[in-house]
């Protein structure tokens, strides 16, 4: 048995039960090197989330090497809260957890720590950050699966080249995020994000870390349950959206030496105001407009075919391959 220690960190902001799956997930963990920390960013549904919370640690702590639960007496933000939890942290690896997630099966964190293990005990240079598969799931209007193709091997193994990464990032053909497993020495040697940027979620983080030059490695299986369209960026408050305006100038300065990626983030800046525009438009309207900014839209086309295509072939046969690699599915437990 590897003895690799994972701290799990679950960040909470009035999720009331919603947590409850997430924490089940981490206490099945059949791995036995775990602790938790839950950090609670100032909830504003009078303390029903914290007492959920507190109610379920009096009856499972046990299952964890060491448990903090940390109560913010104010709202730090999301890039802040997670800063905050890791130092509380007393494991190798970071695994981060939104309420509603969790981890795909009970041998979750094994797999992990197998795969993590081999490279630790390699002399080649270690990865910091690890990217797997993940599952989204929706409980609107009833329980079902939102599989995704940022969650494929192809957009993955984008990662193996920066620029290739951060190309396909800038063009909004995202590379999912929700299934990256950190290791604590990201958090204590990496050039920490600016203080001024409060929320951002798994697509800007990525594109922080790729721009910063952060090894990648790859976890070849499911690693997580991610809950589709409860997050910030679905949401998209004011705060948000001045977060993620932050974070572009941040990452345009940071790559202010490189025209190419510079052209390519002022080319598909226009095309996405492109896009909007048109879709507004009375039909006749976009047919001229379509035919005016081709040059700008051809890319989209046959991007969106590709995307329906890998929906309704290549998914279904994905899925059903590395299931087989990830274990038990916590989907037969929860829902």
């Amino acid at each position: 048995m590897n003895s690799l220690r994972i701290s799990s960190c679950v960040l909470t902001y009035n999720g009331k039960d919603r947590v409850i799956p997430t924490l089940e997930s981490l206490k099945l963990q059949t791995y036995p090197y775990k602790d938790l920390v839950i950090a609670d960013d100032a909830s504003t549904d009078c303390g029903c989330t914290v007492s959920i919370v507190e109610e379920w640690l009096k009856h499972n702590s046990e299952h964890f090497t060491n448990v903090k639960f940390i109560k913010n007496p104010h709202n730090l933000g999301i890039v802040a809260n997670i800063k905050n939890a890791v130092s509380y942290t007393e494991g190798e690896i970071i695994f981060l957890l939104g309420q509603g997630d969790m981890c795909y099966g009970p041998d979750t964190f094994e797999l992990i720590a197998k795969s993590i293990g081999k490279e630790l005990s390699s002399n080649i240079e270690v990865p910091q950050i690890w990217i797997g598969y993940y599952r989204s799931y929706s409980l609107t209007p009833r329980w079902h699966t939102v599989d995704s193709i940022m969650s494929l091997p192809f957009q993955i193994n984008k990662l193996k080249d920066r620029n290739t990464a951060l190309k396909a990032l800038i063009r909004g053909n995202f590379i999912g995020a929700p299934s990256l497993v950190y290791t604590k020495q990201l958090f204590l040697n990496y050039p920490p994000i600016p203080e001024e940027i409060r929320d951002c979620e798994d697509f800007p983080l990525l594109l922080y870390h790729i721009s910063n030059n952060i090894k990648f490695g790859k976890l070849d299986f499911f690693v997580r349950w991610y809950e589709a369209g409860v997050g910030i960026s679905y949401n998209q408050t004011e705060v948000y959206k001045q977060s993620i305006m932050k974070m572009n100038r941040f990452i345009i300065n940071s790559l202010k030496n490189n025209k190419e990626l510079i052209n390519e983030i002022k080319k598909y800046k226009y095309t996405h105001k492109v896009i909007y525009r048109i879709k507004k438009m009375p039909f006749k309207s976009k047919l001229k407009a379509i035919a005016l900014n081709f040059c700008h839209l051809k890319f989209i086309i046959p991007q969106r075919i590709c995307n329906f295509v890998l929906r309704i072939t290549y998914i279904p046969v994905f899925t059903h391959i590395t299931k087989k690699k990830s274990g038990q599915c916590f989907m037969n437990i929860f829902y």
